[in-house]
């Protein structure tokens, strides 16, 4: 096999490997509209289920109060 077609191979290879490899998604929102947002780039087709969701919980005054 020629080196072109070796290149060729590997380079079919990689891109079906990282057409189904999970992504990452940043999400910030309130605790409780973390999931909402999850699900709605899931249904979107943005995301899939087996992504990686990394969220940054963002809090009110009124989550502190006592």
């Amino acid at each position: 096999m020629s080196t072109a077609g070796i290149r060729q191979r590997v380079a079919k290879l990689e891109s079906v490997r990282d057409a189904g490899a999970a992504r990452q998604h940043l999400i910030e929102a309130r605790s409780e509209d973390a999931k909402c947002k999850e699900a709605e780039l899931i249904a979107s087709g943005a995301a899939r289920q087996n992504d990686l969701f990394i969220v940054i919980r963002r809090f009110a005054a009124e989550d502190f109060a006592a």
